[in-house]
């Protein structure tokens, strides 16, 4: 009985907010210049940081895609940095093929 209250709660608090949602649509038509600089203000403000984690991601997936393209080479190059990828110096390829 319990979880059939808490469904018929949920569904009155969903429509409650659309109900307020469409009250303040009216709102929204007076207001369009003040949505559309707060809009703009926003995207602004998260270009930095969008393109600071689009870098790290595009640099992890260059690392896993050279160590993915040939496994036996010990060390890649990200962004002309060498990097050593073996947890072993004296790895060998048949070593490796029973690893995978």
């Amino acid at each position: 009985m319990n979880s059939i209250t808490a469904f018929f709660h949920t569904t009155g608090e969903i429509l409650q907010l659309l109900m307020e949602s469409i009250f303040w649509c009216k709102a929204a038509l007076s207001n369009r210049d003040k949505i559309f600089r707060q809009m703009l203000e926003i995207g602004n403000q998260t270009l930095p940081v969008a393109a600071l984690i689009s870098l790290f991601i595009g640099g992890v997936l260059a690392g896993l895609f050279g160590y993915k393209s040939d496994p036996y080479k010990k060390t890649i190059k990200l962004f002309y940095i060498p990097i050593n990828i073996s947890s072993q110096e004296n790895t060998t390829e048949e070593e490796v093929r029973k690893d995978e």
